[in-house]
């Protein structure tokens, strides 16, 4: 909707009402009415004009004082150029070290839409409003940590509380996300250590002919208390076989 900065007013000049008393002179009353309106008009003019060149005046100053201090940066650059040799191309040590690191003064500008950056054309408008209603004389009734009664009619910071809501909520998931970074990157370097492990593990179940003997001496003691048992149980065996032979032989 639109939003009328500057209004010029009265707006309707011939627009008057005649009181009853007036019974003769009706067109006179109606061109002096109308005289004093345009009056008016050109003094609410020329208050809109002042104001106008009172903004012009107060932009001009900024960019005054912008320009002057470019000029005195460009002036101290041209004295540091103007001083530098040419022949010197390598700064020594102890000169880097004696410079100051580079720090911008800029200032960021927070307060856009404050109150008090209003024009003062705005805010005579916004002071030309309705008052709100004393709601704040209902939060003895409402209860304790609940928002005002008058927030719930207007509330001018409701749009910064619902970004600040919505900058906390990316907060706490960066961390979040941050957290479970961390926890798959030790995830992956686990899952790579066992992977080593396991392929160092593995390397035992090659055959004995593609293994250094230090690596396979447990085994081979293994292979060699196996073939042992088995050939003491085929001697048990035989022999048993040799005694039930001549048993049978004799009956």
């Amino acid at each position: 909707m639109p939003l009328i900065k500057r209004a010029v007013s009265p707006v309707d000049v011939s627009r008057v009402k005649i009181p009853p008393e007036v019974t003769n002179g009706e067109l006179q009353y109606v061109a002096n009415s109308t005289l004093a309106n345009l009056i008016r008009q050109l003094s609410s003019i020329s208050k809109h004009a002042e104001h106008i060149f009172g903004e012009i005046y107060l932009e001009a100053m900024k960019l005054d004082h912008k320009a002057n201090t470019l000029e005195k940066r460009i002036v101290n650059l041209t004295e540091k150029v103007s001083k530098l040799d040419s022949t010197n191309e390598q700064a020594t040590l102890g000169e880097l070290q004696m410079r100051k690191a580079f720090k911008s003064s800029m200032l960021v500008d927070q307060h856009s839409l404050d109150r008090s950056t209003l024009p003062i054309a705005l805010a005579e408008v916004y002071s030309q409003c309705d008052p709100p209603p004393n709601l704040d004389a209902l939060n003895q009734f409402r209860d304790p940590g609940a928002p005002t009664a008058l927030s719930l009619y207007t509330n001018p910071s409701f749009f910064f509380d619902l970004w600040r809501q919505e900058m906390l909520k990316f907060v706490v998931y960066s961390k979040y996300m941050q957290h479970f970074r961390t926890y798959v990157f030790f995830c992956s370097v686990f899952r790579y250590i066992s992977s080593l492990h396991n392929s160092r593990t593995t390397a035992l179940s090659f055959p004995d002919e593609y293994q250094a003997p230090q690596v396979l001496g447990l085994q081979l003691h293994k292979t060699n208390q196996i073939q042992h048992f088995q050939v003491n149980g085929l001697c048990c065996n035989r022999n048993f076989r040799l005694k039930n032979v001549s048993v049978y032989s004799f009956y």
